[in-house]
């Protein structure tokens, strides 16, 4: 009997070898081949969405400024994915997935020279992109790059297809090794009784304490405590494949979380570079036409009045002509921040265009607008620029009026700016008529 027990012990430990090397070739296959590739996939396809985002921000800012941030963006963006294609190349291994690439290689080619064409039409542009270049980018450009994404994600479902069959065959092989352990166990409990009762007892305690963390990591709690590690037997060695197993799965984890982490910190850059003024620090036009969209629809609902003022710098041609272009970008820079100092936090400054602003004051009617108007102009009257002097502006006010559109709203304040300047500059005009009951005698 004892003879047969250390025969029978010795089968159980060389199928337990067997069956334990074959589950380390599958979690071996899981770490060096599927998991790398799911995850130069997943940040080749992050890097494409990343630059059709990039791109659309091209088309839609208004200076040469803006489109050559976005320019750099995209170099950087091209780098990346080379390098990253370069790890990847290292990974194929399937001739499925070897033709996809090949595939996904000219798709890609033609999308970067659709971007090259949408980009020249852009760069051309004097501000937001021309139709001709929307019109490319949406109906030409923007389909080669979906098929690009679509590719990716063929690629990343074919290599997690892998990673599972890896993973289901590594089950299976702990299921058979199981199912031979008690098959050889059971023979030996009949021969043995005394002897089989204890080794069952014991390789069930052991089993249950492997499958226990087993259970645990698939539900995702990564922290649990896999027993027997190191130990030099069968169920050390499966103790050992499991810890590999859990730290292959923290390190996807932690990959996928810093990933996650890289793409909304590049959204947030490029949402301030979608919003803000490269020069002065201020909303751009796009940010303010959409504050004004909300303010509108907050009027209509809330009946709360507003007022828009529109002002630009007098003369200010002289100024780049006389003194030169940094100069007048050290007279906006200035101006915007004196501005801005006199502003309420519910206020919106942005600069419209050139030398050329636009403030939305929330809770105001056509007075209190042209109250804080002249208090505006004339402490800009009160400011010296070194090489430059003293400069003014002159500023349109106007109310806004049930029915108005941004449109509208922005011609008739515009309207009175114009009509600013032409009744001598450094001065407030109001377009009438203004809101109902209201005394316009101050501000006049």
């Amino acid at each position: 009997m004892i003879a047969f027990l250390i025969i029978a012990m010795t089968g159980l430990g060389v199928l337990g070898v067997v069956k334990m090397k074959a589950i380390n070739a599958d979690a071996a296959a899981i770490q060096s081949e599927w998991l790398p590739s799911v995850d130069a996939l997943g940040e080749l396809r992050a890097n494409v969405i990343a630059r059709r985002t990039i791109v659309r921000q091209h088309l839609l800012s208004d200076t040469a400024e803006a489109k050559q941030v976005m320019e750099m963006l995209l170099e950087d963006n091209l780098r990346s994915n080379d390098e990253i294609r370069r790890r990847y190349e290292k990974l194929v291994t399937l001739p499925a997935e070897r033709a996809l690439y090949a595939e996904w290689g000219q798709v890609w080619e033609a999308y970067l020279q659709g971007v090259r064409q949408v980009l020249a039409l852009s760069r051309n542009s004097r501000g937001i992109a021309s139709q001709e270049a929307r019109d490319l980018n949406i109906n030409t450009v923007s389909p080669i790059g979906t098929r690009v994404d679509e590719i990716l994600k063929k690629s990343i479902e074919l290599n997690n297809r892998q990673g599972d069959a890896a993973g289901k065959e590594a089950a299976e092989t702990y299921r058979s090794a199981v199912r031979s352990l008690a098959i050889i166990l059971g023979i030996t409990v009949l021969i043995g009784t005394a002897v089989g009762v204890y080794i069952v007892r014991d390789v069930s305690r052991s089993i249950t304490s492997i499958v226990t963390p087993m259970r645990e990591l698939a539900a995702g709690h990564l922290d649990v405590v896999v027993p027997h590690r190191g130990e030099n037997n069968e169920i050390g060695t499966m103790a050992d494949a499991l810890q590999f197993f859990k730290l292959t799965l923290i390190a996807k984890k932690a990959v996928d979380d810093d990933a996650a982490a890289e793409m909304r910190e590049r959204a947030t850059r490029l949402a301030v570079l979608a919003t803000t003024d490269r020069l002065t620090g201020l909303y751009n036009r796009l940010k303010f036409d959409q504050a004004l969209v909300s303010e509108i629809a907050r009027a209509k609902r809330y009946e709360m009045p507003f007022s828009l003022v529109m002002y630009d710098v007098d003369r200010f041609k002289d100024v780049n002509d006389v003194h030169g272009h940094p100069a007048g970008d050290r007279v906006l820079v200035g101006l915007s921040d004196a501005i801005s100092s006199h502003l309420r936090e519910t206020d919106m400054l942005a600069r419209w265009g050139g030398e050329e602003f636009a403030i939305l004051l929330t809770g105001s009617d056509c007075h209190d607008a042209c109250v804080v108007a002249e208090k505006l102009r004339t402490a800009v009257a009160q400011i010296v620029f070194d090489q430059v002097g003293s400069v003014t502006c002159s500023f349109g006010v106007t109310e806004y009026r049930d029915g108005d559109t941004p449109e509208v709203l922005v011609a008739r304040a515009d309207a009175a700016l114009y009509q600013a300047k032409l009744n001598g500059r450094n001065r407030v005009e109001l377009a009438l008529p203004c809101g109902p009951d209201t005394d316009l005698s101050s501000a006049a």
